[in-house]
C-alpha cells in the first residue's frame, strides 16, 4: 500500500492509495535545493542477536565504527542523523566524518569530511536522543555509498543499531575516523549509531518515499553488498526515469510485526506502530508511505 504523508501525526495518514507518481507530484515545487532522507535504518536495542556478533549488546569502548551506507539520491550536501535512541547513558561522541567510499573501508581520496555539531567537533547522545550534524559541502551522486565514521573515546553500554544490514560495516581501534585508508578497521554486521543520511537535492528529487516493513524489505533473500534489497531496486528505477523523481528510505526491520512486540526478542524492534513517528515522519522530505508490515 502507498499512502500520501499530509503531517506529522499518525492520525493524519489518508486511507486512500496513491501511484509514486502523484506522490512526486504532490511535492513542493521547489526551484531551490532542499533537504530529502537519503538513506536511514530502522534502529533497534543493542541486545544479542542470534548468530551474530555481541558489539551492539556489550558496547564499545575507545572505537570508531564506520557505516558503509547507500545512498538513493544525490546533492551537493549531506548531514548525519546520530542515534542513542535505546541506549541507557549518555554516549561521548570526540570525531565524527563522513566521505564517499571507494571500495570496503577506503574513502575516495580528497571527500573526507568532519562533521560538527553546533559548530562542535565534539557533542554528547543523551540517553534516548539523535543528533543532527550541521551541513557539510560533499558532492554525493545518487546510488552512491557513503563511509559515515564516529569515533567514542569511553564505555558506550549497548548501543542502539540496525542487526540485519546485508552490508559489511566497519571498526577500529581508537580514533579512525579521519583515516582515509581502512586498514585500521575490522568488519562488522550492524550499523551502529548513525539513523539516517540526509542529502541537499535539487528540485528534481521533490521528496522522499519511505519503504517501512519487515525482512522482505529490510534484507530477506538479498545479497551481501551488492545493494539488492528491494528498496534499492526501487531507488534505481526511480533515479533512471526523466523528470521528477523521489529519494528512498529503507524502514524495514527484520522480524518486525505491525501491532505487536516481539517481547524477548529485541532486534526485531518495537512494532511497527510504535515506530513510524520515529522511522517516517522524523524524515525530512518524506511524501509517501510503502506499508508491507506483519506478514
Amino acid at each position: 500500500m502507498l499512502h500520501p504523508v499530509s503531517g506529522p501525526a499518525l492520525g493524519t495518514l489518508p486511507p486512500r492509495v496513491i501511484t509514486l507518481g502523484e506522490a512526486m507530484a504532490r511535492g513542493v515545487r521547489q526551484t531551490a535545493q532542499h533537504w530529502v532522507t537519503g538513506w536511514a535504518a530502522g534502529q533497534v536495542a543493542g541486545a544479542p542477536v542470534p548468530g551474530m556478533a555481541a558489539t551492539a549488546a556489550a558496547g564499545v569502548r575507545d572505537c570508531t565504527v564506520r557505516n558503509a551506507v547507500f545512498l538513493s539520491a544525490g546533492g551537493g550536501s549531506v548531514r548525519v542523523r546520530l542515534s542513542n535512541t535505546f541506549g541507557d547513558r549518555p554516549v561521548a561522541v570526540d570525531h565524527a566524518t563522513v566521505a564517499v567510499r571507494s571500495q570496503g573501508a577506503d574513502a575516495v581520496p580528497g571527500t573526507m569530511r568532519a562533521l560538527t555539531f553546533s559548530g562542535s567537533a565534539r557533542t554528547v547522545l543523551a540517553a534516548g536522543g539523535t543528533l543532527l550534524s550541521d551541513p557539510v559541502a560533499l558532492a554525493v551522486a545518487p546510488l552512491s555509498t557513503l563511509l559515515v565514521s564516529v569515533f567514542v573515546p569511553g564505555a558506550t553500554g549497548p548501543l542502539t543499531h540496525h542487526p540485519f544490514t546485508a552490508a559489511t560495516n566497519y571498526l577500529a581501534d581508537g580514533d579512525a575516523a579521519p583515516s582515509t585508508f581502512g586498514g585500521a578497521f575490522r568488519s562488522s554486521p550492524c550499523w551502529l549509531l548513525v539513523s539516517a543520511v540526509e542529502v541537499l537535492a535539487d528540485a528534481r528529487t521533490s521528496g522522499t518515499v519511505v519503504a517501512f516493513g519487515d525482512s522482505i524489505t529490510d534484507t530477506a533473500r538479498t545479497t551481501g553488498d551488492l545493494n539488492r534489497r528491494y528498496p534499492d531496486r526501487l531507488a534505481r528505477r526511480l533515479a533512471a526515469r526523466e523528470g521528477r523523481t523521489l529519494s528512498v528510505v529503507n524502514a524495514g526491520l527484520g522480524g518486525n510485526c505491525l501491532l505487536g512486540e516481539r517481547t524477548g526478542e529485541p532486534h526485531y524492534g518495537p512494532s511497527g506502530l510504535s515506530r513510524m513517528e520515529r522511522d517516517i515522519f522524523a524524515h525530512s522530505g518524506v511524501r509517501a508511505v510503502i506499508l508491507l508490515e506483519g506478514i
